[in-house]
Formats: C-alpha cells, sequence, structure tokens
C-alpha cells in the first residue's frame, strides 16, 4: 500500500497564516474569501503546499442544531464561534414532538450562507452551498444537552424519535441547497458522539439514520472520533462502509483498523502532536502513521503549530508517503 497525505487546513489554520483574527474572518464574505486567498498565497509559498487550503463559504451556524433553536456565539474576542450548549431547546424528552425546527429558507444563518455563496461566484470562484456532514447523534445530544443519552434506555422511542427529527432536518438543509444550486448534494457522515453508544445501541438508533443519509450515494465515507472495533465492523456489514477518517482514533488500533477495513482508512498528526512534539519526533511520528496500512496520512495544523514543526511534517509526508498529495 502507498498511502497518500492531506493537509486539514481549517479555520485556525487559515486565520493564522493569513494573519487575521476569527472576529475579522467571520465579519464579511469578503474578509472570509481574502483570508482564505492569503493563507492559500501564504500555505504555497512557505511550503508549496496551497492546494489544500480551500475556498468556501464557511458559515459555522448554518447548521442542524440551528435550526432548533441553538445559538451560535461569535466571541468580541479571537476565539473560534461555538455553540452556546445553554442554548439548548429540549430538556424533557416527553417534548421531542412539540420541539419546533425553523426551515432553512426562514432562517437567517442560512440567509447568510447564501449570501456568502452568492458573493463567492460572483467573485469568480465556484464553490458548493452544501449542507456538510449529517451528525445525527451528536446534534441530539447538543439539541437535549445529552438528556438524549439517558433516553436510550429510559425512554428509546422517544430516543428514536428524536434522532428522526434531527436527520430530517438534516435533509431539509440538503432539499434547500439544491433548490439554490440546481445540484443534488451526496451524503455522508461526521458524527463525533456516535461512539458513546454501545454496539448494540449503535445498530438499533444509528444504523437506521444513517441508512437514510447514505441512500444512493457511490461511497460511504464517516468521520468519527469515538467509534471502537465493533462499531466499524457494523458500520462495514450494515451499511458497506467504504472510507473511515477516525482522527486519533483514541479507541481503535491500527491492526483492528487493518482486520476490518483493509486499507480503507485515514490516520491523522494532531494539532497537539503538531504543537508539542519535537521535528524529529514528529518525523519518527509521520512514519509510524505512513506505516500503519492507513490509504492515507493526514496533517492537521492549528495556531499552536510552529513553522520548523509544520515544515518537518510535510518533509516526513513527502518522504514517507509514495501516493503523493489526497486532493
Amino acid at each position: 500500500m502507498d498511502p497518500q497525505w492531506h493537509i486539514a487546513f481549517l479555520n485556525i489554520s487559515t486565520t493564522d497564516l493569513a494573519g487575521v483574527t476569527f472576529k475579522h474572518y467571520y465579519s464579511s464574505p469578503g474578509a472570509m474569501l481574502t483570508t482564505q486567498l492569503k493563507a492559500r498565497e501564504e500555505a504555497e509559498r512557505r511550503w508549496g503546499v496551497g492546494r489544500f487550503v480551500h475556498t468556501y463559504p464557511d458559515v459555522p451556524n448554518a447548521r442542524v442544531t440551528t435550526l432548533f433553536g441553538m445559538r451560535h456565539v461569535f466571541s468580541e474576542d479571537d476565539e473560534v464561534p461555538w455553540t452556546d450548549p445553554a442554548s439548548n431547546p429540549l430538556t424533557d424528552m416527553n417534548e421531542v414532538d412539540a420541539l419546533p425546527v425553523l426551515a432553512p429558507a426562514d432562517c437567517p444563518a442560512f440567509a447568510a450562507k447564501r449570501d456568502a455563496w452568492e458573493y463567492y461566484n460572483n467573485q469568480g470562484v465556484t464553490t458548493s452551498l452544501g449542507p456538510g456532514a449529517a451528525s445525527p447523534v451528536t446534534d441530539a445530544c447538543d439539541i437535549s444537552r445529552n438528556v438524549f443519552l439517558t433516553a436510550l434506555i429510559e425512554a428509546p422511542q422517544l430516543a428514536h424519535r428524536l434522532l428522526t427529527r434531527v436527520t430530517d432536518a438534516h435533509f431539509a438543509i440538503r432539499d434547500w441547497c439544491r433548490e439554490i444550486t440546481g445540484v443534488c448534494v451526496g451524503g455522508n457522515v461526521g458524527d463525533d458522539f456516535a461512539g458513546l453508544l454501545s454496539p448494540p445501541m449503535f445498530r438499533e438508533f444509528v444504523i437506521p439514520c444513517y441508512r437514510r443519509v447514505y441512500e444512493g450515494a457511490s461511497r460511504i465515507y464517516i468521520h468519527s472520533e469515538l467509534l471502537n472495533a465493533e462499531h466499524l465492523r457494523i458500520m462495514r456489514d450494515d451499511i458497506g462502509l467504504d472510507e473511515f477518517h477516525g482522527a486519533a482514533h483514541e479507541n481503535l488500533a491500527f491492526a483492528e483498523m487493518r482486520e476490518i477495513l483493509g486499507h480503507s482508512f485515514w490516520v491523522q498528526m494532531t494539532p497537539h502532536e503538531l504543537a508539542f512534539l519535537s521535528p524529529g519526533r514528529i518525523r519518527e511520528r509521520i512514519k509510524v502513521l505512513a506505516g500503519s496500512g492507513a490509504m492515507a496520512v493526514q496533517i492537521y495544523p492549528g495556531r499552536l503549530t510552529p513553522p520548523e514543526n509544520m515544515e518537518a511534517a510535510i518533509k516526513a509526508c513527502r518522504e514517507e508517503c509514495p501516493g503523493g498529495p489526497r486532493w
């Protein structure tokens, strides 16, 4: 297996490369696009990896939880926006059917995303409006402030109903995207909290949602950070998992992923590792990751990544990953 390599330049590293605050980055579509283009230029100038910095309307509150009334906080300080957990709309699972949900067309956050998408395209930057990955369990936990987890045992039918409503909201966003762009958006999953469920609960509660999301999809790809080996086997056997991205995959060994998925998994050098390991240790870690049997090794820089560490990681990937850059 000749692994490929990839760099995840997200908002934390994009703003860092461009030398701007999060407040500035999220202040307007123009500021966002300018930041992304500057970050791409810097990444290319420093390391020759500008291709990995994507230009897209990064509107973090255009998401399922916002449709259910949760607030996103855009701090006056230089901080990543976050979902306010105190704004959860559901404290009593008996109220799940009465829980109000906005249509995307009636939600200001989605209007802002549409405006940003139109701005990008008017600037000659063709980009997707896409709904992002479905996150049924993660969203259910956020909306209920984790009451959902108790309901799995005490009120399973209500837990099923909340997951159905969350998945319905995901499809409402997909329909909204298609109506605006004329392009059908495929399904994928990014559901970090799904691994909190036992494997039997995962099969009973989660797999039906995932089947809906992946229906008609040409590739079954999932990002989830808390799954264990039995979860992966269920995904493989029940819905035909093609590709697994587990980031630091804390509950999985390389050997387990190889046994279950062959080479169809990613491994990652985390922001913490990139920030605090020495360049020599980083090179050693990349070598280990490249020898894991994974299809791709990902570097995920953050704001604390020293330039010499980033340089060491990229050089090691070029040396140890003969499949070359992915994307």
